[in-house]
């Protein structure tokens, strides 16, 4: 048996977790996450500025822009200023 399995049987609870990044191509859309989000997934971004060098200015709008697209998670060079830029919008992420 898959070890997946042998944890749905103990009764544990099994999660997906999906990360993604842009770093070779631009594939981020709302049909490619919604489908990631249809089957049960989690889905964890990372953010531009950790593939490449960018400011907390221009960090920003991709984080608009990953949470808009349903995003359950980032990961970011900017821990504490993402949390802070998600609580304005009145929740986290």
């Amino acid at each position: 048996e898959k070890p997946i399995e042998l944890l749905k049987k103990c009764g544990r609870k099994v999660y997906a977790f999906v990360t993604g990044d842009e770093s070779i191509k631009k594939w981020f859309n709302h049909d490619s996450i919604s489908k990631l989000k249809n089957n049960h997934n989690q889905l964890i971004a990372i953010s531009q500025e950790i593939l490449t060098y960018c400011s907390l200015d221009k960090a920003k709008p991709y984080w608009t822009l990953l949470c808009e697209l349903g995003f359950d998670g980032i990961c970011t060079n900017y821990a504490k200023e993402c949390k802070s830029f998600f609580k304005k919008w009145g929740g986290e992420i």
